[in-house]
This record gives C-alpha cells, sequence and structure tokens, in this order.
C-alpha cells in the first residue's frame, strides 16, 4: 500500500501495523542484525552506534529478512533517485512532489519547469507500475491548487527493460495496464534500460536523454547482505527451502518471504507478493508448532490468483 500514501489515497497511519501492539504474547527486541550461524541457530546483533545485545540462540530459527537494495550498477542512481521501500521512503516521494509544484509555480524557465514537473519512475513490475499510477493521480489532483500550471507540464514516464509490464502477471493483464496507463495520459518506454542518472536527467542505454528533476527507482532488489553470508543453497540470492519451508540441510531452520526460494506448491515458486505472504507466515508458524509436538509438517500449497 506505499503508492497509495504517495498518492495521498491513504494516509501513512493506515498502512502500519505497530509490531508490539500484534505480537501481545511476544518478546520483541528492535535489533540489526550483523550475523547469522546457522549451525548453532544462534543470532548476533550490531552494536554500532547503541548498547551492544547478547546475541540469541534458539531451538527453532525463522529467517524472514526481505531482500535488500542495491543500484550502485547504474552510475547516479544511488545518489539521485527516489526509492520506494518503506513508509518512510513514501512519505519522502508524496513531499518532494509538493515540493516540485511549488518550485515550477515560481520558475519562468519553460525548459526548467518542464524539467520540475516530469516523474521518471524505473522500473515496470508491481511497484514501478503502481506508484508512477499513484503520482499521476496526485499531480492530476492537485491541479486545481496550482492553476497556474500548465496541465500538460505535468508529465509521468514509466521506464522498463522488458517487452511488457507486469511480468509477473498474465501477459493479457499486463498489456491491459499498458494501455489503461497510457490512455490515462502516461508515457511507457518498453524494453527500455536506464544506462546512467544525474542531477538533471536520466540517460537511456540507447543514448535517449530524458530532462528531469525527478527519478524514482522501483528496481534493484538484492539479497540481504546477511543471507548472502549464509553457508546454505540459495538460489539468485534466495534461500532454497523444501516444501515445508524449511531450509534444505537443516532440521530446525526455516525461511520464507522474499528472502527465500519456496515452492508453490503448484509447480513454480513463490512470488515475493502479499498474495503468498499471508498465507507463507501462518503455515511456517503451523509448521514448527507441528514438529515441536512431534507431528509432521505440511506442505505448502497455493497457486497465485492473478
Amino acid at each position: 500500500l506505499l503508492p497509495e500514501v504517495v498518492g495521498a489515497s491513504l494516509e501513512p497511519w493506515h498502512v502500519i501495523n505497530p509490531i508490539r501492539l500484534m505480537l501481545k504474547h511476544c518478546h520483541v527486541q528492535r535489533a540489526e542484525v550483523a550475523a547469522v550461524d546457522i549451525e548453532r541457530r544462534r543470532v548476533e546483533f550490531d552494536c554500532t552506534g547503541g548498547k551492544c545485545l547478547e546475541p540469541v540462540e534458539a531451538e527453532h530459527l525463522v529467517l524472514a529478512l526481505g531482500l535488500g537494495t542495491d543500484m550502485h550498477a547504474v552510475p547516479g542512481m544511488m545518489e539521485h533517485a527516489l526509492f520506494m521501500k518503506n513508509l518512510a521512503d513514501a512519505l519522502d516521494l508524496r513531499g518532494h512532489i509538493i515540493r516540485r509544484l511549488e518550485e515550477a509555480v515560481v520558475e519562468p524557465d519553460t525548459q526548467l519547469r518542464h524539467a520540475l514537473l516530469h516523474f521518471v519512475v524505473v522500473g515496470g513490475g508491481y511497484s514501478g507500475v503502481e506508484t508512477a499510477a499513484e503520482i499521476l493521480d496526485l499531480l492530476r489532483m492537485s491541479r486545481r491548487f496550482y492553476r497556474s500550471l500548465d496541465p500538460t507540464e505535468l508529465q509521468v514516464t514509466l521506464v522498463h527493460s522488458r517487452d511488457r509490464l507486469l511480468p509477473e502477471l498474465d501477459e493479457r493483464l499486463g498489456r491491459f495496464a499498458q494501455r489503461s496507463l497510457e490512455h490515462r495520459g502516461m508515457e511507457v518506454l518498453l524494453n527500455s534500460t536506464v544506462s546512467s542518472v544525474s542531477g538533471e536527467a536520466v540517460r537511456l542505454a540507447d543514448g535517449t536523454r530524458i530532462e528531469t528533476r525527478n527519478v524514482v527507482c522501483t528496481i534493484g532488489n538484492a539479497p540481504h547482505r546477511v543471507v548472502r553470508s549464509l553457508s546454505v543453497e540459495q538460489q539468485r540470492g534466495r534461500i532454497v527451502t523444501d516444501e515445508n519451508l524449511r531450509v534444505k540441510g537443516h532440521a530446525n531452520v526455516w525461511a520464507f518471504g522474499d528472502c527465500a526460494c519456496s515452492p508453490d506448491g503448484c509447480g513454480g515458486s513463490c512470488a515475493p507478493t502479499s498474495q503468498f505472504a499471508t498465507r507463507l507466515g501462518p503455515q511456517a508458524a503451523d509448521n514448527i508448532a507441528a514438529v515441536i509436538a512431534g507431528r509432521p509438517p505440511r506442505p505448502f500449497q497455493y497457486e497465485a490468483k492473478g
């Protein structure tokens, strides 16, 4: 729901779940994980800039670390782009859009004003498409408060490296989404890869230069740094589990979510979406409880609904 926060269709407090409120019967410790010893099921914490916590050892260890972000391969992306990974990013992006509108109102230079009002979203997956659509909605909704701006100057461009949007979905849905966005005035660039980003423009691999002061990055998912250091079987930086969500080769270590590569029970693997996450969590909990009680765990099975 982060894109809806960007577009102001939802307020931040509508999309957050305070973890201590949710987990009333758990001990919650907020800390940065420094390392995990899989064999001993031991978690060590980062002591930088705060109190040093004692390591924790457990009978059962669950790894649900998600993914990290690494865009160093694209020059300038880390320095000049806005990211969409958490609530703080969404709020920063919403504030950034409003600031750009305010700047554009008093900017006499036509070329610079166009760059201030041009938003380029990199990535045509779930996050990219939703974020680009919400930015477009917010710009359109804001026009009545900025009457001096020419509506044609409000522009959103979506850049995607593949031949269709939303590759996780059926091709027909991806094509439908593209037609819908273009009908609303968005420019969609397919088979386009960003080669560099600066404070003034985005350059594509084919040499195209897009003048903009606003680049939003929704790509660049990378394995979590702790996951990379683990001596377990991995597939493209994700921990491989069996059908019961156990880490292969480790009886009491479990993994699920974006950091794991788990079979979906239907011939594929679980997609990194909430549709799977809301089912993986309870299944992992039930399986751990079953093992503790001496019962066999139940294989995970779920077919995506699109």
